[in-house]
């Protein structure tokens, strides 16, 4: 959800590079007025604040964050067990009143939104879909990275531990 490196990406090729973090982002203000962002790690709600600016949403439009203490469990293998402590965490965001759309913060997650949608009866948003979709819409309008927002590194050697590129 942290989407590494999409702006280095932009910046050396020219078709679309949507991250799953901003394309949640910018999804859940179409659906909902103020959205609850649900994470794998809550020792990170610090660090998804700044995000969601640096997604162009304002932060205000994520009324709370929570999450889920998924430190030591597998996501892949325990999906029930996971899907039921996105459930209890999700019903924390919910009672805090002002959410109505959940944001799922971890690329994890993949497949989880619509069974969490349905037993919560809100709008939740699958960070591993939005991107997808996204790049669809961009590709069917013909849209490209924009050169000046991510111009080209300069061309030069570069060199790494391991050799040259």
């Amino acid at each position: 959800f942290s989407d590494p490196a999409v702006d280095a990406c932009r910046e050396v090729v020219s078709i679309p590079v949507v991250g799953g973090g901003q394309a949640s982002c910018l999804l859940a203000p179409l659906v909902g007025r103020q959205a609850g962002l649900l994470l794998a790690d809550t020792t990170r709600y610090a660090e998804k604040q700044l995000f969601v600016a640096q997604c162009g949403v304002d932060p205000a439009r994520i009324a709370a964050i929570g999450g889920i203490e998924a430190r030591g469990v597998d996501l892949w293998a325990e999906r029930e067990c996971v899907l039921d402590l996105l459930t209890e965490a999700g019903k924390n965001l919910l009672a805090v009143g002002r959410v109505q759309v959940l944001l799922l913060g971890c690329l994890s997650f993949l497949g989880l939104a619509h069974p969490l949608s349905e037993r919560l009866g809100v709008p939740v948003v699958d960070p591993a879909v939005a991107p997808v979709a996204l790049a669809e819409c961009l590709v069917r309008q013909g849209l490209k990275t924009s050169r000046r927002a991510y111009p080209a590194p300069p061309m030069r050697k570069r060199t790494w531990q391991s050799g040259q590129l």
